[in-house]
């Protein structure tokens, strides 16, 4: 006879992202990229909005990684 497993544990809360141009697996740092901002939102910007944009989103990606681990670098990306 088998016996009742107990309560499972509720799924992870996952942040939805853009699909829209996805092309296979992604890495990492990409799909986090497009869970911060939205395909409409990136298209409307300036040059130079764009930029300030990406700065920012990289240096917040370095300080959440280097807080998980303090010897973390940026991986290499390979295609």
């Amino acid at each position: 006879m088998l016996k009742p497993r107990g309560p499972r544990a509720n799924p992870y809360k996952i942040r939805p992202s853009d699909d829209r141009g996805k092309t296979g697996k992604e890495p990492v740092l990409i799909k986090s990229f497009w869970k911060d901002f939205s395909m409409d939102e990136a298209m409307t910007w300036t040059p130079e909005e764009l930029n300030a944009n990406l700065e920012k989103f990289f240096d917040n990606y370095e300080a959440r990684r280097l807080a998980d681990d303090r010897n973390w670098q940026y991986p290499s990306i390979k295609y």
